[in-house]
Order: C-alpha cells, then sequence, then structure tokens
C-alpha cells in the first residue's frame, strides 16, 4: 500500500464514542474515497497526539467544547483545516444548550461548521454573526443509518430481539445528571465545568443546571409510576427497560423495587431494541427522534413544568402527553387497536425546522461535498512531503477511552464492506491500519 504524504488529499473523521459515531463516519469514508481522497478514520485522542507529524488535511472534528476548541488550534497551527459536527446535539432544541456546546475558542479555530438543521444555524449565528459564511447544514449521517438500505442488518437484529422476547415496550432513559455511570451528580457538575458547558460564576448556569436535575428526577419518576402503572394494567405486556450508557445500570435495579416485573436490559446497540419494539416511551431522549425516522410508534412522557422539556427536539417529533394516566391510556390504546395509532399521531408532525432529513439525499453525502470544497483550500506546496504510514506508533489508549472506541481492523473493513453495497458499490475501497491502528480508507476511483 502506498502512503498518503503532505501533497496527498487526505480528509481525517475524528470518532470519540465508536458506537454512536463510527459506522456513519464509513458511509462518508466511502463516498470521500470515491472522490479520490485518502480517509483516515480514528479516535480522536490518537490524531490529537499525532497532529504536527500528521500531512495536511480536513478535519472533522466530533464537538466544539473546550476540549475540543484547544485542540483544534494545535490542529490548526500544524496545517490542517478544522471542519466540526456536533455530535452531541442531534436530539436538541434549545437554543442555550446550543450555546453551551460551542466554547469560545471554536470561533477563531474552525474554518467549516457542519450543521443539522436551519435552528442550528441561527443559534450559532445568534452566538456569533461570524459562523454565518462558515456553516453548511448537511443534516447528520447517522440519520443516513436510519434509511434503507442501511436498515437491512437493523431489520435482522430487531427480528432477532423479537424472536427472543416477544412482543415487548420499551422504556429509554437518559438521566446522566441523576444516575451518572461515574460518581454522583457533583462529577457531573464539575465535568460540565471542565468542557464548558456550565460556567462557576454564573448563576444563570446554576439554575440552568438545577433545573436539569429536577427535569431527570421528575421524569424518573415518571417512567417508573409508568412501567408499574402498565404492568398492572396491561398484565401479561412484557416491559423492557433500557437506561442510557451514561447512566448507571445496577442503581436501576433498586428504583425499580423488588420483585419488579419490569426487565432491565443495556445489552447491544439501541437502535435494534427501538427498532424491534411494539411502542417506545421516553421523557425527552434522541432516541425519540431516531424512533420517528425509523417509524417506531413512540410516545414522549413530559410530567410537570420544566423548561428542559423544551430543549428535546423528540418532543416535537413524537405525539406526547403531560401525564402518566393519559401515557397509559395512550399506549393501552395502541397495543390493543381499540382507537387512533401513535403512528398516525406522528404523521402530523413536522421537525424538519431542527433536523434537515432530504429523502433524496444523503447526510453523508451532503457532509463530504462541505468538506470536499473545504479541502480546495488547504495549501500543501510548501509543506515537507511526510509519510503517513511511517509514522510513530501512537500510545494506548487508556482504559475509559478503549470503553469509548473498539474499532478493530476486521470490524472497520466488515463496515467498509458492508456500506459499500449498501450505496451501490460492486468493490470496496482497500482498508488497512497505519500509524498504530488508525484505519486508512485509500481513495478510490470507479
Amino acid at each position: 500500500m502506498s502512503g498518503c504524504d503532505r501533497e496527498s488529499r487526505v480528509i481525517y473523521l475524528l470518532v470519540e464514542e465508536s458506537d454512536r459515531e463510527f459506522l456513519a463516519r464509513c458511509i462518508m469514508a466511502v463516498i470521500a474515497a470515491r472522490q479520490g481522497y485518502d480517509v483516515v478514520i480514528d479516535p480522536q485522542w490518537l490524531i490529537w497526539e499525532q497532529l504536527d507529524k500528521l500531512p495536511p488535511g480536513v478535519m472533522l472534528f466530533k464537538g466544539n467544547n473546550k476540549i475540543q476548541a484547544a485542540n483544534m488550534h494545535l490542529a490548526k497551527q500544524a496545517g490542517h483545516l478544522i471542519a466540526s459536527i456536533e455530535e452531541e446535539v442531534l436530539g436538541l432544541a434549545s437554543e442555550q444548550e446550543f450555546q453551551h456546546h460551542y466554547a469560545s475558542g471554536v470561533s477563531s479555530a474552525c474554518d467549516l461548521f457542519l450543521v443539522q438543521g436551519r435552528f442550528q444555524a441561527e443559534c450559532l449565528v445568534n452566538h456569533d454573526p461570524s459562523y454565518a459564511d462558515r456553516t453548511a447544514i448537511v443534516g447528520n449521517p447517522r440519520t443516513d443509518l436510519l434509511r434503507a438500505p442501511f436498515t437491512n442488518d437493523l431489520h435482522e437484529d430487531a427480528e432477532r430481539l423479537r424472536g427472543r422476547y416477544g412482543e415487548f415496550v420499551l422504556l429509554n432513559t437518559n438521566f446522566g445528571g441523576i444516575n451518572p455511570a461515574h460518581g454522583d451528580s457533583l462529577t457531573f457538575y464539575n465535568l460540565s465545568v471542565r468542557v464548558g458547558m456550565s460556567d462557576r460564576d454564573n448563576p444563570s448556569d446554576l439554575t440552568y443546571f438545577m433545573d436539569r436535575l429536577r427535569w431527570e428526577r421528575d421524569n424518573a419518576k415518571a417512567i417508573i409510576q409508568f412501567a408499574h402503572g402498565l404492568a398492572a394494567r396491561r398484565p401479561g405486556t412484557r416491559i423492557i427497560l433500557r437506561p442510557h450508557p451514561a447512566e448507571h445500570l445496577e442503581r436501576w435495579s433498586h428504583y425499580l423495587g423488588p420483585a419488579s416485573p419490569i426487565t432491565l436490559i443495556r445489552e447491544g446497540g439501541h437502535l435494534p431494541w427501538t427498532f424491534a419494539s411494539k411502542a417506545m416511551i421516553h421523557t425527552g431522549c434522541t432516541t425519540g427522534l431516531e424512533a420517528a425516522l425509523l417509524g417506531t410508534p413512540t410516545l414522549s412522557l413530559m410530567p410537570g413544568d420544566n423548561p428542559w422539556h423544551a430543549s428535546a427536539i423528540s418532543n416535537v417529533a413524537n405525539p406526547a402527553t403531560r401525564t402518566v394516566g393519559e401515557a397509559l391510556d395512550r399506549v393501552i390504546s395502541h397495543l390493543d387497536g381499540a382507537s387512533g395509532s401513535l403512528l398516525a399521531d406522528a404523521r402530523d408532525l413536522d421537525f424538519s425546522y431542527y433536523l434537515d432529513f432530504v429523502s433524496e439525499t444523503l447526510s453523508s453525502h451532503r457532509a463530504v461535498d462541505a468538506l470536499v470544497r473545504l479541502h480546495a483550500k488547504l495549501d500543501t506546496k510548501s509543506a515537507v512531503k511526510t509519510q503517513i504510514i511511517g509514522l510513530p506508533k501512537s500510545a494506548p489508549l487508556q482504559d475509559w477511552q478503549s470503553n469509548k472506541y473498539t474499532v478493530t481492523l476486521p470490524h472497520a473493513q466488515q463496515s467498509i464492506s458492508s456500506v459499500s453495497a449498501a450505496l451501490g458499490y460492486s468493490q470496496a475501497p482497500d482498508v488497512n491500519t497505519i500509524a498504530g491502528g488508525s484505519i486508512f480508507i485509500r481513495a478510490s476511483q470507479g
């Protein structure tokens, strides 16, 4: 395999959570390779170690917080052009939340902001008018995985789950503030401060954070009441609760109580479970948005009055209720086929302002086109050639990083092959490893 050097066309796709981001990056990689670009997919921490040794290219960051901004500046100093996509906001409909995700240092470091819809674009310009001419509305490549033919494997996985568990109602939770996987709510707050999501010196930020904890607490009470209410009113219904990976799983056994009729599961990816469910209930989670795109009957439960209810696109994309009693009536009616349908209600909902999901065009295509336009501005003529395949081996990932990024070469090769077939290509691009494990997809034509 020939190496890519400082005169070749390179796009770097950085990944933090491989379960969430890797397969979507593979779609982008195949599209870019077909346009003649070498692509490197890597856990972001390994890329950051090698910034001054990598051939200049376009580097796509997965976020825009303080840590991301600091590394964007280092990448820019090393001769790269910087693009970003904010993977933490796919399900968000809150201007305050959007602005919290974009650190002040991002504006001077990032050359191109990929955004998922008009709402996000407007939020960024309100935050900093200089973003206006550096923004491209592309949707989010992760949503490509929710449409045919990429859902073929999803269909098969869902059928296996139905065969194993039968008909079930799925409850998805997302309570990382009150039930974090590591530490407690103070730990979660300190992390929010470290990445720039909260400012200790801003009283309104603390109020907003406390509103979130209250929102999660009220949501947790409601989802538990709903689960026990459904078990009581419709005996024999299998109810499966899947906490978010950011939550502490074992605490849920305590929350649900002894001899609970609810099955607690976290195994596998969340999309097959969503697709396999007879109905899904959540309290303002991104999975509700994904369910809407998949066509899964879904209900959003929004108890009480809290400003955080307005933060979730799923509360716009899904039919919603304010009380546990109404939620039970709606779901039981849907399950019994007595009257109405959650799917029928969902067809009247329009959330395109928040997520640009164009049926005729993949988000991945639009994202790659934007990166290619940015790459045309890259100046590599004065750079000294550096062989990317000859780079020294990176330090191994730390345990917490390895838990987030679990991609092996066989996994990458299988994923690129599967994506290529779904895109209608008879031959997949060459996939190998460089620099001690980075996934390298070689440019291909035809």
